[in-house]
């Protein structure tokens, strides 16, 4: 008998069919990669109609054959055949920032209520993004760990935040400087153990990716935190943390842009003071 199974995963279901008789199918069982796939997917409904399989695999922090996997586990024939039958199920869900938060307007509630329960939402997004890439956290906290000098490259509406977490991050006793362009004078007397943070939104800007390719060449230690992935920047460098976005697909995305990008600060400095005797 021919039947579709649910898949609830964190109140998402995506569709299975498959040829099984109802009284011997068993609950599926995914992998810690799996489940990251299907929570990022609920996250971004467009995700999956905008994205090939390998761009997929780098935004989840997983691979090609990992989704291909899950797509058979999910009854398909792989992940373009899960592609092709999900898609339009995963963009019904992508509700746009204003009526996302009117789920939350409800007449009985306080503005104290309201910003109590956005402010809850918020941080449980930033968390389950910092989540999503925790190798590569870990390994860029290590980097800091065994730097004392710290520069910080941005241009235009990033450098704010540069300056920001440039002052943060010197409490832990770092020497941590901001540019908004590679400097000469700089670069010539920049030491082996340096390493270099490069902040870009779209991952696309010129001087921050000559920044990135001059660094490289030189065998400097850089991470590259930007809010677009896959992006020039993000390909070009091994370390890689992301940041909610603006144009990224997720309803609070427009809203939570800057705080997402001080909430990775603040995780990377309160790492750093974790190890400080």
């Amino acid at each position: 008998m021919r039947i579709i199974l649910a898949v609830k995963m964190k109140g998402s279901f995506i569709s299975r069919r498959d040829k099984m008789n109802s009284t011997t199918s068993s609950p599926l069982h995914f992998t810690p990669q799996e489940k990251r796939i299907l929570d990022y997917l609920h996250q971004h409904p467009q995700a999956i109609a905008n994205h090939s399989a390998e761009q997929l695999a780098q935004l989840t922090w997983t691979s090609a054959a990992t989704l291909n996997r899950l797509g058979r586990k999910l009854g398909y024939k792989g992940f373009a055949d899960f592609k092709l039958n999900a898609v339009a199920d995963l963009k019904n869900r992508c509700l746009d920032c204003d009526s996302f938060l009117e789920n939350f307007a409800v007449p009985e509630m306080t503005p104290e209520a309201f910003s109590q329960t956005l402010r809850n939402t918020i941080d449980q997004q930033n968390s389950r993004l910092l989540q999503a890439c925790a190798e590569n956290f870990r390994l860029s906290l290590d980097a800091l760990r065994q730097t004392n000098n710290i520069d910080i490259y941005a241009t235009g509406n990033n450098l704010p935040y540069a300056h920001i977490a440039a002052r943060k991050l010197s409490t832990t006793g770092k020497t941590v400087q901001t540019f908004h362009y590679v400097e000469d004078d700089h670069i010539n007397n920049i030491t082996a153990d340096n390493l270099s943070i490069i902040l870009s939104r779209t991952g696309n800007n010129p001087l921050c990716l000559y920044a990135a390719d001059l660094l490289l060449q030189m065998n400097q230690t850089v991470i590259a935190i930007t809010g677009s992935h896959p992006s020039p920047l993000s390909l070009r460098c091994p370390l890689v943390l992301p940041f909610w976005y603006k144009s990224t697909p997720h309803p609070l995305a427009r809203l939570i842009e800057a705080d997402s990008l001080n909430y990775l600060f603040n995780a990377l400095w309160f790492g750093l003071i974790q190890k400080m005797p």
